[in-house]
């Protein structure tokens, strides 16, 4: 199947503003609690700013061994995510 480079960017565009307006149609018309802006504390002892009632605790840190593991952590860790296992702990990814 082929598509004209006409009709990949018509849908494009569609997508893009289907995605713009998913927002308000996720949140609900009358959710404003949903839509309040996240309210963050001043900088913890970390120097992370967090909402209330979130702590935040240093894992790693570039160019350090991670704990006793001795595996030095990378340069440039910009970005991560935590997965949850299933014996209640938790394991951090990171690029």
């Amino acid at each position: 199947m082929s598509v004209s480079r006409r009709t990949f960017l018509t849908s494009t565009a569609a997508l893009a503003v289907a995605l713009g307006a998913a927002p308000s149609v996720v949140l609900g018309a009358g959710d404003e609690r949903r839509r309040a802006p996240l309210a963050l504390g001043p900088p913890d002892a970390n120097g992370i700013a967090l909402p209330p009632g979130f702590t935040s605790r240093v894992v790693a840190r570039q160019g350090h061994p991670v704990g006793a593991s001795g595996y030095l952590w990378h340069r440039f860790p910009d970005g991560g995510a935590c997965f949850s296992t299933p014996d209640g702990g938790w394991i951090y990814v990171s690029n």
